[in-house]
């Protein structure tokens, strides 16, 4: 299956076709031998795992800051901001907000 779907790119509903059957077997092998599928794959490496928070960018670097601020009060000792997708399909609202030559590239000018 892994080498018949390099045509189509190695993405895409072959490789969740993949991904499904490799979970389906190790679930049959691990109810067989009745060992949880964790366990099969070597066991638990760590007693404990350091926990992220996950969000957006804000609009401003102050409104980034509250909402880290927001995630130290809740706990967390990390947080892990991206980016937001849709944004390189507006246009830019103020000089600061300007995107980088590559991201607007596709953009024709007159």
């Amino acid at each position: 299956m892994y080498r018949g779907n390099i045509y189509g790119g190695r993405r895409g509903v072959g490789f969740h076709a993949i991904s499904g059957i490799d979970m389906a077997l190790w679930d049959i092998k691990g109810k067989a031998l009745g060992m949880p599928v964790w366990k099969l794959l070597g066991g638990g490496f760590c007693d404990k795992i350091r926990c992220y928070a996950s969000s957006l960018w804000g609009p401003t670097p102050e409104a980034t800051y509250e909402l880290a601020g927001r995630y130290r009060d809740q706990g967390f000792t990390a947080v892990k901001f991206g980016w937001d997708t849709w944004a390189a399909t507006k246009p830019p609202t103020s000089p600061s907000s300007a995107k980088p030559a590559a991201a607007s590239a596709n953009r024709t000018t007159s």
